[in-house]
């Protein structure tokens, strides 16, 4: 899940939509990347510039990560006190 804050607001730039900016867009692709980063998520030979051209493997990449984040996040032993039997003879936690 992301966290609350992990782009100050006061960094994103406010485009119009009749006259944007390529550096502007840019720069708010570059915030995402890093927030993505920070967040845990492997960002691997993707840039603000890939984002744009709208490269589909590796935007697809970015958001398999951030769906299978979530869907793990949901998975531990305080929620799924049954996944301890999965465990195998001689398995320790």
């Amino acid at each position: 899940e992301s966290a609350p804050g992990a782009i100050d607001e006061r960094a994103v730039n406010r485009i119009s939509p009749s006259k944007p900016s390529r550096f502007h867009v840019t720069e708010n692709q570059n915030l995402a990347i890093s927030a993505a980063k920070g967040s845990g998520i492997k960002v691997v030979n993707v840039g603000a510039e890939d984002i744009i051209e709208g490269q589909p493997h590796l935007i697809l990449g970015l958001v398999w990560q951030m769906v299978k984040m979530a869907l793990l996040s949901k998975i531990n032993l305080r929620s799924n006190p049954f996944l301890i039997r999965l465990l195998l003879e001689g398995e320790t936690l």
